[in-house]
């Protein structure tokens, strides 16, 4: 394979996702913490929780067939892992992993970015009615940034071994390959800007 001058390794790679993750969903030393502290509360809405998220993917017939490979099928356990955590830098790197376990599997991003806020709606509702308002307002703090770096996390790395699988596949660089999506983009660009112009038109 030919190796392009402006790779990254994979190692570096990673390290800018995650910074960018943490960076961007404006996590806290604390967030973690805040979950284990209500595991015994929080941990029970597992299988309700999972059995909600799995319940609307089936629902949908756009979204059914991803109902066994999301989350390797089993969102009350990924739930459940929010709460056992206590290295980051691991968490981090399992969730990389269940992202690159999409890829193969064809979950695409947008069923895991749709799905973030059917996450964070349910188990605020919970958080609302089974805890205290402390607890409440603290859970609703920290999940949502946990959510959001989680997606991140896992888009960001989507991308980066769709990118790496077609460098090592066609030994093209980093470079050449951004080139020729470039030049497809602008296709699509000029395309859904003449289709906006024309519905622009159909509706004076």
């Amino acid at each position: 394979m030919t190796t392009s001058q402006n790779s990254v390794s994979l190692q570096e790679e990673v390290r800018l996702i995650l910074n960018l993750a943490v960076t961007l969903a404006d996590l806290q030393a604390q967030d973690f913490a805040v979950l284990r502290s209500l595991a015994e509360v929080c941990l029970p809405w597992a299988e309700e929780v999972g059995a909600e998220i799995r319940a609307i993917l089936e629902a949908n017939e756009a979204t059914r067939q991803y109902a066994d490979t999301y989350l390797n099928g089993d969102p009350a356990g990924w739930y459940r892992s929010l709460f056992q955590m206590t290295n980051e830098e691991e968490f981090w790197l399992q969730e990389m992993l269940v992202a690159v376990e999409h890829v193969q599997k064809d979950v695409p991003n947008e069923v895991i970015v749709g799905l973030a806020s059917q996450w964070i709606n349910r188990l605020a509702r919970r958080a609302q009615e089974q805890l205290t308002p402390e607890q409440a307002l603290a859970f609703t703090r920290s999940m949502p940034r946990i959510f959001s770096g989680t997606v991140t996390v896992m888009v960001a790395t989507s991308e980066m071994v769709t990118m790496r699988t077609f460098m090592e596949e066609t030994g093209f660089s980093r470079t050449l390959i951004k080139r020729l999506r470039q030049h497809t983009l602008q296709t699509f660009a000029d395309q859904l800007r003449a289709a906006l112009q024309e519905n622009g038109s159909n509706r004076r």
